[in-house]
């Protein structure tokens, strides 16, 4: 007897538990294999959600799944939706891109509660399993003649499956044994996190221009991004009538600032001492409000609040990569691995398009999967061809659409721009020439319609 069509996707974050809710809602045999621990501390701050991660969702979930999501975007503003403003470093607004009407707007949404969201379905199923590391594949032919995936765990375990789903992210190990190898680290420059709690007090400190969107500065190869989730607040709450605009326990904080590597003390970033005071020493020139918002809420001793990480980024894959690596090395490139997200196409973090991309893709590869289980319920089990042919279906939208953004965020070189100078100048004057005529247009067309 034929083994049931099966897919195995060895990641268990944003887009390997969400194309994981499409498979199983469809109907089909779906196994998660995430490394991490089931109770591993996942520290909580915002992914912006637009249009993109809406038809990920859309496709995979159900409509209760959906609305639990959405009850969960911030709310600051009126509609949830939000988009960052460019800064100079007097803290001046260059440009609120949130006016611009071809900007895409997003909603934020704390990443644990949205992992949080997209695992309980899987849990109850029992189809995710924590703690087991991919360690690798092998490609075999099965006793009725068709071609496999063994997949190898960390932890000596296998399991098998038709085709294998790469959403291991952007160090992915997968990536490189399927051949693409497309996936480089930025090495110019270091990037400064910290992330965490929005106690109340700290909203009484910082610029009230944070509670409106989010803020990016760029000036001297030093960029900033800043930005607060701030939920709405609970029923009772509200009821209480304290004036209470979001929940603050909840609430979250997230800040980002790029360094070059010529200003960062060492080049091993692991060994990093005092990671806030390189911030503070790269904007000493910036307006104040820049270092209040930097050390609200550090107290000097807790220095796992700020942290170095190092970026990735990806060159663009051609659409007939996996054949070029095939007649280059025999074995790669092969069909029945797929890759999702980070896995395939990481990308900086400045757009905010990186989750937004991965959780699309998700949508992309599932109507393609689910034309092949169609085939394997009639009895005939997908061959490689035919699953060759889904793969570069799926592939080339993918291709199409996320790289583009990969591009628009910078590639695989950080964007050096002075918004201090003449930049900043000349976008503002065409920021207010583009909002001034929108708005014009729009009064026009609202005339219009009365009469």
């Amino acid at each position: 007897m034929t083994a049931p069509f099966k897919v195995i996707i060895a990641g268990g974050g944003l887009a390997g538990s969400l194309l994981a809710n499409g498979l199983v809602n469809h109907g089909i045999n779906v196994t998660v294999y995430e490394r991490d621990a089931e109770d591993a501390k996942r520290e909580g701050f915002q992914i912006r959600l637009g249009d993109s991660a809406m038809t990920g969702f859309n496709a995979c979930l159900k409509p209760t799944d959906i609305a639990a999501i959405k009850s969960q975007f911030s709310q600051m503003s009126s509609t949830g939706l939000t988009a960052p403003t460019l800064m100079n470093t007097r803290f001046q607004t260059v440009l609120d891109l949130g006016k611009i009407p071809s900007y895409s707007a997003s909603s934020a949404i704390n990443r644990v509660v949205l992992r949080d969201i997209l695992v309980a379905p899987l849990q109850e199923r029992s189809i995710i399993r924590f703690e087991k590391a991919f360690e690798g594949y092998e490609v075999f032919q099965s006793n009725d003649g068709q071609e496999n995936v063994r997949v190898h765990f960390a932890d000596g375990t296998t399991d098998t499956c038709d085709i294998l789903i790469g959403a291991d992210g952007s160090g992915s190990r997968i990536n490189k044994q399927v051949g693409a190898r497309n996936i480089v680290p930025i090495d110019s420059h270091a990037m400064v996190l910290s992330k965490g709690p929005l106690p109340e007090d700290w909203t009484e400190k910082l610029p009230k221009r944070l509670t409106e969107s989010p803020l990016m500065v760029f000036a001297g190869g030093v960029s900033m991004f800043y930005a607060l989730f701030l939920p709405a607040a609970d029923e009772a709450t509200q009821k209480a009538g304290n004036g209470a605009r979001y929940s603050t326990r909840d609430a979250s904080y997230y800040w980002g600032v790029l360094i070059p590597r010529d200003k960062m003390p060492t080049d091993d970033w692991n060994k990093v001492e005092d990671p806030l005071g390189i911030c503070l020493d790269a904007t000493r020139d910036w307006a104040p409000e820049y270092r209040t918002m930097l050390t609200t809420g550090f107290d000097g001793k807790s220095r796992d609040l700020v942290t170095v990480a190092r970026m990735r980024a990806s060159n663009r894959l051609a659409k007939t990569w996996r054949n070029n690596v095939k007649r280059a090395t025999g074995d790669e490139g092969h069909p029945r691995i797929w890759l999702i997200g980070d896995a395939m196409h990481a990308m900086q973090p400045n757009r905010g398009m990186g989750g937004n991309q991965a959780l699309h893709d998700c949508a992309d590869a599932l109507s393609h999967i689910l034309a092949l289980k169609e085939k394997a319920d009639s009895g005939v089990q997908p061959s490689t061809q035919d699953i060759s042919v889904a793969c570069s279906k799926y592939e080339r939208r993918v291709i199409d659409r996320a790289f583009p953004w990969v591009r628009k965020s910078g590639g695989t070189s950080v964007p050096m721009m002075n918004l201090d100078g003449w930049l900043g100048s000349l976008v503002w004057m065409l920021g207010s020439f583009l909002v001034s005529g929108y708005i014009f247009m729009a009064r026009v067309l609202k005339s219009g319609v009365r009469q």
